[in-house]
């Protein structure tokens, strides 16, 4: 069984900010045993609350209310997350001719309800067979960004689901520790207001990309 490391970018006296690597869940289900709240509550003793979730296969940037906190003052959190701007990083099939657009979308979820998926996209580096793109969430949908770039014909490299599955062997085939999947979760931002939550105002958190995405990027002479 693979051990996992919890890689604490924040502490704070009610939250915790953790950098989640790929392939380590955020919560247990069937036959999952070591999960991020499993890792948190060894730590801490007590169960904490994610304040939002990333696939199992994204690494990233999670915001967790430490478990001591009283369950009445967690829907102020929640708020005051939601207030913040969420970024990612991710790598593509193809090359886009835009320079910067947002993806809308209606999608049915798994309880068949409707909603709307808004991203904002930034092409940052574009050449002939992928794209190297920044996101922001305008809304938090299940499988948002991989979603987007399925439906757009520019899957995400790495991507088992919603991916290009010929070019995955290929790519795990040349590139030495390729990402098993090349989405990172990287910058979460706040501004400061009465809304958002003290423990949240005017906070940023910023982490490097992996290194086997910075090595795929240093290939391109890309600066990450």
């Amino acid at each position: 069984m693979k051990k996992y490391h919890l890689d604490l970018v924040y502490e704070g006296d009610n939250i915790v900010v953790v950098n989640k690597v790929a392939g380590l869940p955020c919560q247990g289900g069937a036959g999952i045993r070591t999960h991020l709240l499993s890792l948190l509550t060894e730590k801490y003793g007590v169960r904490p609350h994610l304040l939002h979730r990333l696939d199992r296969e994204t690494s990233g940037l999670i915001v967790v209310v430490k478990g001591s906190t009283p369950r009445n003052k967690l829907a102020a959190y929640y708020k005051g997350f939601q207030a913040g701007s969420k970024f990612y990083k991710l790598l593509v099939k193809g090359r886009f001719l835009k320079k910067q657009f947002w993806h809308l979308s209606d999608r049915r979820n798994r309880k068949g309800k409707e909603e709307q998926a808004a991203t904002f996209y930034r092409v940052m580096r574009s050449f002939s067979r992928f794209s190297y793109i920044e996101a922001k969430l305008g809304t938090g949908r299940e499988h948002q960004i991989r979603r987007d770039m399925a439906e757009l014909g520019h899957p995400i490299l790495g991507d088992d689901k919603y991916g290009d599955f010929t070019l995955n062997k290929i790519l795990r085939r040349n590139v030495t520790g390729a990402e098993s999947l090349y989405l990172v979760a990287y910058k979460l931002h706040w501004t400061t207001g009465t809304a958002i939550h003290s423990d949240l105002s005017g906070r940023k958190f910023e982490i490097p990309l992996p290194q086997t995405f910075q090595q795929f990027l240093a290939r391109y002479n890309i600066t990450p």
